[in-house]
């Protein structure tokens, strides 16, 4: 019995740590808003600094996947060190240049380290919460929101109100990030193998990548992936734009927008996380698809007034951390938790094609109102594709519960 509560104890421990650990890995999106003021430091253009964003996205599942192997072997708290000197060095090297050329490594090797803390994390509270994948899972990925908020907000007072330029606050930040990180190692921990071992799948045994690749299921699920967070990485990117030019709002009411948003996606990340343990996964990815579709038909709409606009921005917001809250869960029911680190990896790779396309496309339309527009319409015909697809694959698993279920009770009526 103490032993018990001694894993309870400890495992509620290490999902304090997992939720520290996230905390920094909001930094990427709370760049929004700093995004003016990197561009006329550094002298590059809205299509560089797009590029720059997208690449922050596309290494982030990249150091997830060189750090899985080693997170499945139980390395856990020696990749979140990892990560904190990655992210510290980087944000530093990047506030110390004033060479564009060095920019892009910089932020390239925070990015990794990002990569490195938060697939730990993450595998870590599906692991050590199998029966709450969904709400474990939801709570760690939701301190992103959270930190983007944070940073958002910190960022601005400090650059604002305090004078400091850009540059000395990425040094700033760069410290901060890795102090943050060592300190929540010393929590962070694999939980027993008896604990990984009865965490079973309920669709079959644990499966490695290399069989999981060769799965249609997987290839869904990376679709439904892309198509999910395409649009919430879109308007992220832009935020601070959409918020001004669209809104005409000031600097500083965009960047409370920002904010709201980061915590509209935490928020979103922990309720929709939880609400797929009771719902169901399926039935949750249907509701934000719908609600995602309908946001981005009519965002145009709301973009009148701040008061009509801000809400339309933290729905969208909550659906994207719904997305992210709901994935390593489906994940780990879907191929088991042995293995979740390097599986979650590979499928969050789908993460960084949508951190490449939403960007893209919003930088490509977002030069005016208009433009913003014709940006929305693809953003919701990628999620009515993300709608049909998750709606199919609902539909078809509740055929086969209810056939399952019918072969059952005509064995028990025959015995």
């Amino acid at each position: 019995m103490s032993s018990f509560v001694q894993r309870q104890h400890r495992r509620w421990l290490v999902l304090i740590g997992c939720i520290a650990v996230n905390l920094v890995s909001g930094a990427p999106y709370a760049t929004s808003i700093l995004k003016k003021k990197i561009m006329g430091f550094w002298g590059i253009t809205n299509e560089q600094w797009a590029l720059v964003f997208s690449m922050m996205l596309i290494l982030w599942p990249i150091g997830m996947l060189l750090s899985a192997g080693w997170m499945d072997k139980g390395a856990a708290r020696v990749l979140v060190v990892c990560g904190g000197i990655l992210i510290g060095l980087g944000f530093w090297l990047a506030g110390s240049t004033k060479s564009v050329p060095l920019l892009y490594p910089s932020f390239a090797l925070a990015s990794l380290g990002i990569g490195f803390s938060y697939g730990a994390a993450v595998a870590l509270s599906v692991k050590w919460f199998p029966e709450r994948r969904g709400l474990a899972s939801g709570l760690t990925v939701g301190a992103l929101g959270f930190g983007t908020a944070i940073i958002a907000a910190v960022g601005q007072w400090l650059v604002e109100s305090k004078g400091i330029d850009v540059a000395s606050l990425l040094r700033l930040f760069g410290i901060a990030f890795f102090l943050l990180l060592i300190a929540a190692s010393v929590v962070i921990a694999s939980p027993p193998v008896q604990l990984s071992s009865s965490a079973s799948n309920a669709r079959g045994a644990d499966l490695p990548w290399n069989k999981m690749v060769l799965r249609g299921r997987f290839w869904l699920l990376y679709l439904l992936y892309v198509c999910g967070t395409f649009s919430g990485l879109m308007v992220i990117s832009q935020t601070a734009p959409i918020a001004r030019e669209m809104g005409g709002m000031s600097a500083a009411a965009a960047a409370g927008v920002v904010s709201a948003m980061g915590l509209a996606n935490a928020a979103g990340r922990v309720l929709w996380g939880a609400a797929s343990d009771k719902l169901g996964r399926f039935t949750v990815l249907v509701l934000l698809f719908a609600v995602t579709a309908f946001s981005m038909v009519n965002l145009h709409r709301f973009a009148d007034t701040p008061a009509a606009l801000v809400p339309a921005l933290v729905i969208l917001a909550l659906c994207f951390g719904g997305f992210l809250g709901t994935f390593p869960s489906i994940c780990a029911d879907s191929f088991g938790a042995k293995n979740a680190a390097v599986n979650y990896a590979l499928l969050f790779t789908a993460f960084g094609v949508s951190g490449v396309l939403g960007p893209k496309v919003g930088a490509m339309f977002g030069a005016t109102p208009a433009a913003f527009t014709r940006a929305f319409q693809v953003a919701a015909g990628v999620a009515g594709v993300g709608l049909v697809f998750a709606l199919a694959t609902q539909l078809a698993e509740i055929r086969t519960r209810r056939t399952a279920l019918q072969i059952s009770q005509l064995e028990s009526s025959e015995a």
